[in-house]
């Protein structure tokens, strides 16, 4: 089982960010790889219209290809004029489903004796790095000062409720996989989940209470004890990390986050 997992892609079709050669350079990487199938983990394109064309890129590779939305991706569409409600619950798979892709978010896929997850994941705040010493709750008051999604995503949901609701249901499909006869579990987010893939910077007071926005470690502590799990791959960051999580009686897990940037796309590759 050879899958390939990119995120952060921000195509535009304006060229302002990620252009269409960009990615098509990097999808015939990919080709050359033979992947088993491709997940794209979120904040793929600006704009709903480009979110379709995006995951039709992938089309050319011949084999599945899974699709998880990122918080830019529930951006408010000005052009379309769609709230990002509808766009989570209804247009996002939509688009997904009319480009040939499947919504990870709804389903699991199995590889042989491979099971596959994912989830946008959301954040909860509790990445806020821990040393200045600003509860976890407060972040939520700081928001709109560091963050774009306190302006540009118009729904009523909190942030530690919905990542809440989208962590329940991730578990429910991990749970099973687990319970299935699949042997090893990957996991794929569009938020990290865990300290190891957390970018932090000493003595930055914005960056640090901007990592609130970065991570959902709540949840990585819900899922470390998963016996079958042995990956799990992030993006959002956009800063790239190859780690491993020793776990006591169990397995490690391999654990990464893809480092694609603005108009430089990049993936990464697992393999069971």
């Amino acid at each position: 089982m050879r899958l390939l997992v990119t995120s952060d892609l921000h195509y535009d079709p304006r060229g302002h960010l990620t252009d269409r050669a960009a990615i098509e350079r990097m999808v015939e990487a990919m080709a050359k790889e033979q992947p088993t199938a491709v997940v794209l983990a979120g904040d793929l394109a600006h704009g709903l219209d480009a979110f379709g064309a995006c995951v039709a890129m992938f089309r050319p590779l011949g084999c599945p290809v899974y699709v998880l939305a990122g918080n830019h991706d529930v951006w408010k569409d000005k052009v379309r004029k769609i709230d990002s409600e509808t766009l989570w619950t209804r247009e996002l798979p939509a688009a997904t489903e009319a480009a040939g892709g499947v919504w990870l978010e709804a389903t699991t896929a199995r590889f042989g004796n491979v099971g596959l997850a994912g989830s946008l994941a959301w954040y909860d705040y509790s990445g806020i790095d821990k040393d200045l010493g600003i509860p976890e709750h407060r972040a939520g008051d700081l928001k709109q000062h560091l963050n774009n999604d306190a302006h540009w995503i118009d729904w009523q949901r909190t942030d530690i409720a919905f990542a809440r609701e989208l962590a329940n249901a991730f578990m429910g499909r991990i749970e099973t996989l687990s319970e299935s006869d699949v042997e090893h579990i990957v996991l794929v987010t569009h938020v990290p989940i865990f300290e190891a893939q957390m970018h932090r910077k000493k003595g930055d007071k914005n960056w640090g209470v901007g990592n609130a926005y970065f991570g959902h470690l709540t949840l990585g502590d819900r899922v470390l004890s998963e016996p079958k799990l042995r990956a799990v791959v992030s993006g959002h960051t956009h800063w790239g990390v190859e780690a491993q999580i020793a776990r006591r009686g169990l397995g490690p897990i391999d654990v990464r986050v893809v480092g694609s940037d603005y108009k430089i796309p990049s993936y990464t590759r697992v393999e069971r």
